[in-house]
């Protein structure tokens, strides 16, 4: 996938709403991880908290509605979890982004699915994994303009 090209659809659609240094400073710091490079460098350009296809975590604070937060709360959870950071999280599902991959492997599943993914057994419910952040955030756009286009009729 071109990145830079990843980038101007993520303006055009979204706008400019960048993560700040301090954000991913913040969040490296607390949860003790590196954010890959590509998570860094789209974000750069707009945040994908400002997809509205998901009701995704903040990113930068550590309040109770924060990635930090939730990250946390799930560490203390489940084993084997240090190395993801809670996306997004609902009484169904959990957005994951594998700090540990280069590329920011993202993974949507079922909560009832999480001690099989952090255990690396057999998922039993529905999930998906998107091999690259830059993946996961052009699915975002995808939907984002499914969305847009439904609302236009």
């Amino acid at each position: 996938m071109n990145l830079k090209k990843l980038q101007q659809q993520i303006q055009l659609s979204l706008g400019n709403h960048p993560l700040s240094e301090v954000d991913y400073k913040r969040v490296e710091s607390e949860l003790d991880i590196k954010l890959p490079e590509t998570f860094k460098e789209l974000n750069a350009v707009c945040s994908y908290e400002y997809c509205q296809f998901v009701s995704f975590f903040n990113f930068g604070s550590n309040l109770t509605e924060s990635v930090i937060a939730a990250t946390l709360g799930v560490r203390d959870r489940f084993a084997n979890s240090d190395n993801n950071i809670v996306l997004y999280l609902d009484e169904a599902g959990i957005i994951l982004l594998d700090a540990t991959s280069i590329e920011g492997t993202v993974i949507w599943c079922s909560i009832y699915d999480l001690e099989n993914y952090f255990s690396k057994e057999k998922m039993q419910y529905e999930y998906k994994i998107f091999p690259t952040f830059s993946d996961f955030f052009q699915f975002l756009l995808d939907e984002e303009e499914k969305s847009r286009e439904e609302d236009m009729k």
